[in-house]
């Protein structure tokens, strides 16, 4: 049985465009490791973000997520 990590996902995610990942830290179930979100760094135009919040980032924390997207459309 293959085992599948972030490394294997990473491989076969290879964003054309810029991305801004934003995601929540007080969420008990996430679809992407620490890890992965790392490894999404390491490509070029894209940003992520972790937010103190649950699920809904915007609802929680809307002044800085409006900041957040508003500067990367900005770029």
């Amino acid at each position: 049985m293959a085992v599948h990590t972030w490394q294997c996902h990473a491989r076969w995610f290879a964003p054309q465009c810029p991305i801004l990942f934003i995601y929540c830290r007080r969420k008990p179930v996430r679809f992407h490791s620490k890890a992965w979100a790392d490894q999404l760094l390491t490509r070029k135009g894209i940003q992520v973000l972790e937010f103190d919040t649950g699920h809904w980032v915007m609802a929680e924390q809307p002044e800085r997520f409006n900041e957040v997207v508003s500067s990367w459309f900005s770029q």
